[in-house]
């Protein structure tokens, strides 16, 4: 007798034999394959998709249908697709996203369709270099993004830079977020000098305290927060900072620096002498890596019972020696050696070439006087002395600076057996004597 299947939800009427889905699933058994079965189910099932109506009890034969139906339109999707020929892709980027955040250095991979490894990749129209395709040319990778010149800079937390990819199937652009590169060390330079002190003629007594400001013109990167340190190298005496930690931020280019400001309290001991000297400092360390400490130089100097004089205006750097930049060691504290070629008889000679600024703005070119009686007292030379400097250019000590990268040039001797010494250099502006700087440098026989 031929078998009619008829509408699963219409009432049973009286005589009609009633079998259950699972009895005839269970009596086919491997009569059928599961590919017939699952239209058998369909056939069965599908009148039960027009139904359903509000307070409907939702069966798990119904769920099942649906996905079943599922199942049967993603089959014939594949069937449609596989018998179809390919159509030519356009290119396509996926990822990165507009939410995508990487960092100069990072890896840079680029999914999408129509990526060819010939393509032309540029980010903010700088072009990149070195791409590695895919066999189906759905990703580009790149080993790592390189530095780039991006308008304005790149600040802390990233910029929305465009990604553009082009090539003979056509182009595509999209966005994402680029960081700077993440530096395992700190990197940069860092100068820490007084900036304000005691006003002009202020006399320095004994358990008098006195406040001391220092500016610090940081080239560094990245961020960083450094642990203060004050030093005042004398007994008894107190040198307190405002704060014990201090947060310099990422300069954005050598020309654009990070500008800070500390101030320092100074405490002379109640029972000082006349003519006890402190020498006051700070020193600033990394908390990140504690190798990257900057001081400031030369100490400040508070002699009990004198008096203040003007803030240093003029700052000296040692640039370079005859002997090459490989003559100038940085020391632990970051200050700078001068090391002087060895001659005959185990002394030795050489040019050190400074280079004056000016701390609180442009370099007034014009003639400056060198202190020549500080400049030939070494400080820790020996007794005779067995250290000598000259300004061959000026043997009186009177130079003309004519810019702010104009350098003044020291030859140094050191005889045979002389000590590691300071050089002491103290600069004063002739047409204004308000404009004047001091360092001392230290000088050793190769």
């Amino acid at each position: 007798m031929a078998t009619t299947l008829t509408d699963a939800l219409r009432l049973v009427k009286p005589g009609e034999m009633v079998v259950s889905l699972t009895d005839i699933l269970d009596k086919l058994g491997n009569k059928i394959t599961a590919d017939e079965r699952d239209q058998l189910l369909i056939a069965m099932l599908s009148p039960r998709r027009e139904k359903v109506q509000p307070g409907d009890l939702i069966t798990t034969d119904l769920v099942n249908q649906i996905l079943l139906d599922i199942s049967e339109l993603n089959r014939k999707l594949l069937l449609l697709q596989a018998a179809q020929p390919p159509a030519k892709k356009g290119v396509l980027i996926v990822e990165p996203t507009p939410t995508t955040t990487l960092r100069i250095g990072d890896p840079l991979i680029i999914r999408g369709q129509g990526l060819l490894v010939d393509s032309l990749v540029m980010i903010e129209d700088q072009p990149l270099g070195g791409a590695f395709g895919s066999p189906d040319d759905s990703t580009l990778t790149f080993r790592a993004i390189p530095p780039l010149d991006i308008q304005g800079g790149l600040p802390t937390g990233g910029k929305s830079v465009a990604l553009a990819v082009s090539n003979k199937l056509g182009g595509y652009s999209t966005t994402f977020v680029l960081k700077p590169i993440l530096l395992s060390k700190p990197i940069g330079s860092m100068v820490i000098a007084v900036s304000q002190k005691p006003a002009t003629g202020t006399k320095f007594v004994a358990g008098g305290s006195y406040t001391y400001k220092f500016k610090i013109t940081a080239d560094t990167k990245p961020d960083l927060n450094f642990r203060v340190a004050v030093g005042i190298g004398a007994a008894n005496w107190s040198a307190v900072p405002a704060q014990t930690e201090l947060f310099i931020p990422a300069a954005k280019d050598a020309g654009t620096p990070t500008v800070a400001e500390l101030s320092v309290t100074v405490t002379i001991w109640d029972q000082a002498q006349s003519s006890d000297v402190g020498k006051l400092y700070v020193q600033l360390t990394a908390i990140e890596d504690s190798s990257f400490i900057w001081r400031s130089m030369p100490d400040e100097e508070i002699k009990v019972d004198a008096t203040a004089v003007p803030i240093s205006k003029l700052n000296l750097a040692l640039s370079k020696t005859s002997a090459g930049n490989a003559a100038i060691r940085t020391n632990p504290d970051n200050s700078l050696t001068a090391l002087i070629g060895p001659a005959g008889g185990g002394g030795g000679n050489g040019e050190l070439q400074f280079i004056v600024t000016r701390i609180d703005g442009a370099l007034e070119p014009g003639d400056y006087q060198v202190n020549m009686t500080k400049l030939v007292a070494f400080i820790g030379d020996g007794t005779p002395a067995k250290w000598q400097a000259t300004i061959p250019s000026a043997p009186d000590g009177k130079v003309n600076l004519s810019g702010s990268a104009q350098p003044l040039k020291v030859s140094v001797t050191g005889q045979p057996g002389a000590p590691n010494a300071k050089l002491q250099i103290e600069l004063t502006s002739i047409s204004n004597p308000s404009i004047s700087g001091a360092d001392n440098f230290n000088v050793e026989i190769r």
